[in-house]
């Protein structure tokens, strides 16, 4: 940034600072830098506009603001020798958007994909109905062991005597409006989570 404090440089006759990457605003206070013959800041990272009180420091013989972020015009109090064109264009901020959770039946056909596939596994099974939960088939129309309501939301997990193992995860509580689940004679292993209490139907 440009320091107020250089202000007090009262014999200072020449500036050139240009070519950098200085940012900030023109201070006010180098108004009292009247013996400036030469003032360059071209090419900075300069933002606001031109101080009118600047006017003081003319007959400056040489001024060349131009390649900031500078706005607005040269006062007319200034005297004619200043470069204040072209300016920067500041640039626009990027906004990042965040995905929206999936919600309803996209949400419940992500838990069950997380069930049988990743890191997050909790079930297996060799073959049947769990090899045709795939992301890219119809939950309710081709999923095996799968029943959905009018809404497109699971409403049934079927799954009695198919060979599969594994545990009781905790996340099937996810299901809001799960009111079947049977995975008798199976070898699923681990104790009933207390999660499960919020599957009211």
């Amino acid at each position: 940034s440009l320091p107020e404090q250089w202000s007090a440089l009262a014999g200072l006759i020449d500036m050139g600072i240009h070519g950098n990457q200085l940012t900030g605003s023109l201070p006010e206070q180098w108004s009292a830098l009247t013996g400036l013959k030469a003032v360059l800041l071209q090419d900075n990272q300069l933002t606001g506009s031109l101080p009118e009180q600047w006017s003081a420091i003319f007959p400056v013989s040489n001024m060349n603001v131009s390649l900031n972020f500078l706005q607005g015009l040269v006062p007319s109090s200034y005297g004619l020798n200043v470069r204040f064109s072209p300016q920067q264009l500041l640039p626009t901020p990027t906004q990042t958007l965040t995905p929206e959770p999936p919600s309803g039946a996209e949400a419940d056909k992500q838990l069950l994909l997380s069930l049988v596939s990743g890191e997050t596994r909790s079930w297996y099974s060799n073959g049947g109905r769990l090899s045709t939960w795939a992301a890219n088939t119809s939950m309710c129309d081709e999923w095996g062991g799968v029943t959905c309501d009018s809404a497109g939301r699971v409403s049934g997990i079927v799954f009695g005597w198919r060979g599969v193992t594994g545990r009781l995860p905790e996340r099937l509580s996810g299901l809001d409006g799960l009111t079947t689940l049977d995975l008798e004679e199976n070898q699923v292993t681990g104790s009933l989570p207390l999660q499960w209490s919020v599957l009211t139907g």
